[in-house]
């Protein structure tokens, strides 16, 4: 299967990335490489900080829709410890909000 890396440094002002705008606009480039097959490769190389929203724009919808689909199918490469745990927490938040419809 291919894959697309996206530099998320390239979508932003500076090294903090923040707000669901431009998490947004990541979300809608991910969605359409997923729509060709194509595995995506989130990219952090230049970026020290993240926000729980940007996060959450980026990759929520994909978890709480396919939580399987979205750990086989999203990468996440050059992650420093802080974004790592945001990364971590909105995966975690998501699935529980998956569990939760389920009972």
């Amino acid at each position: 299967m291919k894959e697309k890396v996206i530099k998320v440094f390239d979508y932003g002002v500076g090294t903090t990335m923040s707000g669901r705008n431009i998490g947004n606009i990541i979300k809608n480039d991910i969605k359409a490489y997923f729509d060709m097959g194509i595995i995506v490769n989130l990219n952090f190389d230049g970026v020290e900080n993240v926000t729980h929203s940007f996060i959450d724009e980026v990759i929520g919808t994909y978890i709480q829709a396919d939580f399987d689909k979205s750990v086989t199918n999203l990468k996440f490469t050059d992650c420093n410890e802080t974004i790592k745990s945001v990364i971590k927490f909105v995966f975690m938040d998501r699935k529980s909000k998956v569990k939760e419809k389920l009972t």
